[in-house]
């Protein structure tokens, strides 16, 4: 056994001094070599398998923020219309309202005037004219 590497004679192979400490030069290098190389693949190779599965993680994360984001969106539209549909009656209720009270004002004094008999002859026409009157001053 010469340094640390047993040959057979039966091989042929002589072994000088130069060959042996060049051996034991390179050793300690090419094994740090290997050694962090290995390191190198292993570490890269973990890392590669973490960014995968954060980016799938952040991915699936954004995906549903998003479709949250929508589905308020959605919520958030129908209570706008609903809130519009309502003020619209309740405009036109207001508005039916104003003409009401504005058509007895009108047309108040007029029918305590009347007869009976005299009311049902002429509060068609009373109407339908007081209306018109009523639409115009509005408008």
């Amino acid at each position: 056994m010469i340094s640390g590497i047993s040959l057979d004679p039966s091989w042929g192979i002589e072994v000088n001094d130069s060959v042996l400490s060049t051996i034991s030069i390179l050793q300690p290098w090419a094994t740090n070599l290997a050694s962090g190389l290995i390191g190198a693949l292993i570490g890269g190779f973990i890392s590669y398998r973490g960014a995968l599965i954060g980016a799938q993680r952040a991915t699936k994360t954004a995906f549903e923020v998003q479709e949250k984001e929508f589905a308020n969106r959605e919520e958030a539209a129908k209570l706008s219309e609903q809130n519009l549909i309502r003020g619209v009656v309740q405009s036109i209720s207001d508005e039916i309202e104003a003409l009401w009270r504005q058509y007895y004002r009108e047309i108040g004094p007029h029918l305590g005037s009347v007869s009976q008999t005299e009311v049902a002859r002429r509060s068609r026409s009373i109407n339908h004219i007081s209306l018109f009157l009523m639409l115009a001053v509005l408008c």
